[in-house]
């Protein structure tokens, strides 16, 4: 059962690290136990790993497979379209599930969807509710509750520096859309936090 469910934390963030994995899907067994769970995993064609460079050397990432995710297909029915088993951005990707499971457990949470949730399933597509969310690809959909009122919010964390034309269209489209009642960016670098600033003073 544990399996499944890292299974599907796989499906639904795209990658993760060891420690994330331990952290979030195996709490509690050691580090040397979720190492050799995921070689046991990885030998039967479950998941699949890579290195990457990041600024802190040479980390290991792990995705699911087809042959995984086949194993969480009834979790997942409706999810058959546009969804991905890797990552093309890891640094990013990563900070998202520190991002998303901290929403998961804020208690003014009703739900959090991340990219490739929403990006699957053609309902969310097609209701009023989320297919702005879709169509922008934003980063993760939050539901939130606070004081008896409710509010869709849009999750976007940037971890490089853009065009200053891509910031101004990503915020022009968030400001535009009516199903839109609030935005959380999250920012890894102080002068993209002051691009979007600049833009939003503007809309």
């Amino acid at each position: 059962k544990r399996d499944l469910q890292f299974f599907c934390f796989l499906f639904e963030y795209k990658i993760a690290k060891t420690e994330q994995i331990l952290k979030f899907c195996y709490p509690t067994s050691s580090i040397t136990n979720v190492r050799y769970r995921l070689s046991r995993l990885k030998k039967l064609n479950f998941i699949s790993s890579k290195g990457y460079e990041s600024h802190r050397g040479l980390i290991k990432v792990f995705n699911l497979t087809k042959s995984g995710k086949k194993l969480i297909k009834e979790y997942y029915s409706e999810h058959i379209s546009n969804f991905k088993l890797k990552s093309e951005t890891p640094e990013h990707d990563l900070m998202l599930i520190e991002i998303g499971k901290w929403f998961s457990k804020n208690k003014h949470t009703e739900a959090y969807l991340t990219e490739n949730i929403l990006q699957s399933n053609s309902y969310y597509r097609e209701h009023q509710s989320f297919s702005h969310f879709v169509n922008i690809k934003s980063d993760a959909f939050l539901d939130l509750s606070f004081k008896g009122d409710k509010y869709k919010v849009a999750v976007e964390y940037e971890n490089s520096q853009k065009a200053f034309k891509r910031y101004e269209k990503l915020v022009s489209e968030y400001y535009l859309s009516s199903q839109v009642d609030i935005i959380f960016y999250f920012f890894k670098d102080e002068s993209i936090k002051k691009a979007i600033s600049k833009i939003e003073k503007n809309n």
